[in-house]
């Protein structure tokens, strides 16, 4: 099962995920989150992974598809508060670290979106 909290503030979406991503719950996600990001032009997502248990590799290209659309929109997507040790290794192991930005908490993801936001301007 899995629980997702959304929240919406300071133009950015932050999705919390409770519980396992995998092949039966990854199809919500996929589709409900990133038709959200893509139709509302919303630029940057924050994932919080903290209370994430499992993940597998149809929950992986999930997450991909939402760094896909925040991408679409000009936006990015950061990753923050990885603390199960099985989903680490299987987001470590998989290719999808090398697009992402990663921080320990929401106040480091939104320092990486800021700190992005403000290079874009220059």
């Amino acid at each position: 099962m899995l629980c997702v909290n959304l929240e919406y503030k300071k133009n950015v979406l932050f999705v919390r995920m409770k519980g396992s991503l995998n092949k039966n719950t990854s199809k919500r996600v996929k589709r409900d989150i990133s038709d959200l990001i893509f139709n509302n032009k919303i630029k940057n997502v924050i994932f919080n992974l903290k209370e994430l248990s499992y993940i597998d590799s149809y929950g992986i290209d999930s997450i991909s598809k939402n760094y896909d659309a925040a991408l679409s929109n000009d936006g990015k997507l950061v990753l923050c508060d990885i603390s199960n040790c099985v989903v680490k290794h299987r987001l470590n192991n998989s290719k999808i670290m090398e697009c992402l930005y990663e921080a320990n908490s929401e106040i480091g993801a939104l320092n990486i979106l800021e700190c992005e936001v403000s290079n874009d301007k220059l």
